[in-house]
């Protein structure tokens, strides 16, 4: 653009547009450093009992716990990049739909196929001890 500043008609306008091109780069830019960021500061965690998210941003510390008994079904999500990078999402699934304080995911996790199958290890033992 800068090459051809008539590129748009006049150099004006040219100018608005590039100036609007690297404004939403720089927002997309400034998305995925954000995210990064907090996913650094995210812990993950799971008990006997529960699974827990709990992460720290900017001096403040948020937690979600979700008893096992809660959960109706746990998905392993892993997308292209994902799977490049050798990472994946474990979803728990509850009654509650996406964004609820019933649903709970650990995203771009390692090992998340280990982690689910201990999701499903400790479910099927807590039903056990409840059927039994």
């Amino acid at each position: 653009m800068y090459d051809n500043p008539e590129l748009l008609g006049d150099p004006e306008t040219t100018e608005i547009a590039a100036n609007v091109v690297t404004l939403l780069w720089l927002l997309g830019l400034g998305r995925i450093v954000f995210r990064i960021y907090v996913l650094t500061r995210t812990t993950y965690t799971v008990t006997p009992k529960a699974v827990r998210r709990d992460y720290e941003l900017l001096y403040q510390t948020w937690s979600r716990e979700l008893p096992l008994s809660m959960i109706r079904g746990h998905d392993r999500i892993q997308g292209r990049l994902q799977r490049l990078f050798g990472i994946g999402t474990v979803a728990f699934l509850t009654a509650g739909n996406r964004g609820t304080p019933g649903h709970l995911e650990f995203e771009h996790i390692t090992e998340d196929g280990d982690v689910r199958e201990t999701i499903r290890r400790l479910i099927e033992k807590r039903q056990a001890r409840v059927d039994g």
